[in-house]
C-alpha cells in the first residue's frame, strides 16, 4: 500500500509504504488432549488475507493455566523459536503460536490460544 501526498506549494511530492500485518496464527494440534507420558504435534498455520509466503519464523509459548484460568505475561514462556511450523507439546497447558511473514509481519494469536488438557488414556 502507498500514500502519496503532494504539497500545495509546487510540485513536491513525498511517498511512503507501509504494510499492514492483519493475519492470524491458527494452532492445528494433532490430537485435542494429551495422555500422561505422551505427546501432542502443533502446526501453525496463517489465515486472514495479508499474510504473505513463505513465512519467516515460528514462534511457540505456553503457559500453565487452562481456562477459565488467563494466562499472564509472566506465566508465559517462549518454547521454541525458529523456522519449522510444528512443536511436540508433552505438558498441558494454554499454547499460543506467532509466525511471521517473508516481510517480517508478525501474526496475532488465533482464538486465543490452544488449551490441551490431559485426558486419561488406556
Amino acid at each position: 500500500m502507498s500514500l502519496h501526498v503532494t504539497g500545495t506549494c509546487g510540485t513536491a511530492d513525498a511517498s511512503a509504504q507501509f504494510f499492514i500485518c492483519d493475519y492470524i496464527a491458527f494452532m492445528k494440534p494433532s490430537s485435542p488432549t494429551i495422555c500422561p507420558g505422551g505427546s501432542v504435534m502443533l502446526h501453525l498455520e496463517a489465515g486472514g488475507t495479508t499474510a504473505g509466503s513463505p513465512f519467516g519464523g515460528y514462534d511457540f509459548y505456553r503457559c500453565p493455566e487452562l481456562p477459565p484460568a488467563t494466562c499472564t505475561a509472566a506465566s508465559t514462556v517462549l518454547l521454541q523459536s525458529g523456522s519449522t511450523n510444528a512443536y511436540t507439546a508433552t505438558m498441558p497447558g494454554t499454547y499460543f503460536g506467532v509466525m511471521r511473514d517473508r516481510l517480517g509481519c508478525p501474526s496475532r494469536y488465533g482464538t486465543g490460544g490452544w488449551a490441551l488438557r490431559e485426558a486419561s488414556c488406556p
